[in-house]
């Protein structure tokens, strides 16, 4: 697959090769829902593939802490690589880490560095 950008209603996904790249807006509150339509989008365009997902956690967003958020996960999903440009942002990405026990995931200062590591979990 080229590299496909798809817009949706909390952010930017970027599909290229096995991987999802995914940019919340700012001030957004994720919730339950919006994993819901991530799911489809995995589901459409890795429906029997295994892939890797990056958060790129350039903006400034709250995340639901409800269980139901950290107890989902897609069954052909490899790895998750989160990747912070402020001290806050990779502070709580740290904290996520620890609800989040389906599939390794690792938190970044360095977009590429994110990317090595995830494409060698594929």
């Amino acid at each position: 697959m080229g590299e496909k950008i798809i817009k949706v209603s909390f952010g930017t996904a970027r599909f290229f090769n096995n991987i999802i790249e995914l940019t919340i807006n700012e001030g957004e509150n994720v919730k339950l829902k919006d994993i819901d339509t991530l799911f489809e989008l995995f589901d459409t365009y890795f429906p029997d593939t295994k892939f890797g997902y990056i958060s790129n956690r350039i903006n400034d967003y709250s995340i639901d802490l409800s269980p139901g958020l950290y107890k989902s996960f897609h069954e052909n999903l490899v790895a998750n690589a989160v990747v912070c440009y402020s001290e806050a942002s990779f502070k709580n990405a740290k904290f996520e880490k620890e609800f989040y026990k389906q599939k390794p995931l690792e938190v970044f200062r360095d977009y590429d560095e994110a990317l090595k590591w995830l494409k060698r979990q594929l």
